[in-house]
């Protein structure tokens, strides 16, 4: 690695504004400045393409699409163009500390064999007012098979608990055909999140707050759409175990069985989200339908697994019983 390595910087960006300037700018300001900013314009209908065609920075490279790809096709147009010998993504609402790259390159230059810095981050508000620490449950130095089997082995969250702003080495992630895989959608960062993990040892995190994460309004797509968020984490769960620990029969039902238990939980939170509560649980049975997925076939289901799991209780009661 070399003592000032080129980074590239990813920034997709749609209908933003009010913030993609200040995203900018604080990309601009990094105290490592041999970077390149990758701007991919989604087809905005707003003035973002105006504002960032103001930025008049050699280091910028911005592209306008022709048309509205969605996610994550722009990160993986991005990528295309990508010579750094770093990458990292920043959302075109969030913004950074212009120590950001400083701190993860020396991460780097420290640990080679890492598979990518983690740095910490916090929500703000859209005043920049600081009010949560986000993903911080880590040691400095981390094992990521360990993280992986906790994480596909818990019932409390679906979600990988990361943000998707890692610092990565290039040559890793485009290992892979899909970067970016759009079957994930919104949630591709966690694939790949997944994919860094079982590729290396151990990740880096860093404690002090170096990336500010907006806090996303009600109507983001994620905060309304709560029963695809599921179908998809699910899709990630169950694609990784079969690539990579298919003979693991436990991992399958299990993620199976956290599936159905969120799928029904998250029904509930849309349709409190979208309709009084008086009329919630109808409105559960419309989101459910349409999603081949009903309030009777989800209920059956929890029966069935509640008398298998039951059965094996039983048995491995009495078979310890008998052992004594």
């Amino acid at each position: 690695m070399s003592n000032s390595p080129l980074v590239s910087i990813g920034l997709p960006v749609f209908n933003r504004q009010k913030f993609i300037g200040q995203s900018i700018k604080s990309i601009l300001n990094q105290t490592h400045s041999n970077l390149e900013l990758i701007i991919y314009d989604d087809f905005s209908t707003d003035k973002s393409w105006d504002i960032i065609s103001g930025f008049k920075d050699q280091r910028i490279q911005a592209i306008k699409g022709k048309s509205n790809l969605g996610p994550p096709t722009p990160l993986n147009k991005i990528l295309e163009l990508a010579k750094g010998e770093y990458f990292i993504y920043l959302g075109d609402w969030d913004y950074v500390e212009p120590d950001l790259l400083a701190n993860c390159i020396e991460a780097f230059a420290r640990n080679p064999n890492i598979s990518f810095v983690y740095p910490a981050a916090d929500l703000v508000s859209h005043d920049n007012n600081s009010f949560e620490d986000l993903y911080s449950p880590f040691k400095k130095m981390n094992n990521g098979q360990h993280y992986i089997k906790s994480y596909l082995g818990q019932f409390s969250n679906f979600s990988c608990c990361f943000h998707p702003h890692s610092l990565f080495k290039v040559s890793d992630i485009k290992k892979r055909k899909k970067i970016y895989n759009d079957k994930y959608n919104v949630f591709s960062d966690v694939d790949l999140t997944l994919y860094a993990l079982n590729l290396r040892e151990s990740f880096i995190f860093l404690p002090k707050i170096l990336v500010h994460i907006r806090q996303r309004d009600p109507n983001h797509f994620i905060s309304k759409d709560a029963v695809r968020s599921v179908q998809w984490l699910y899709l990630i769960n169950i694609d990784f175990i079969k690539n990579n620990c298919p003979w693991n029969i436990y991992l399958r039902i299990l993620v199976f069985i956290k599936k159905e238990i969120h799928l029904f939980f998250a029904a509930l939170i849309e349709s409190i989200n979208h309709v009084e509560f008086t009329n919630a649980f109808e409105h559960i049975k419309k989101i459910e339908t349409k999603n081949v997925f009903s309030v009777s076939i989800f209920l059956m289901k929890f029966k069935i697994l509640f008398y298998i799991i039951f059965i094996l209780c039983k048995f491995f009661h009495s078979r310890q019983k008998n052992l004594q």
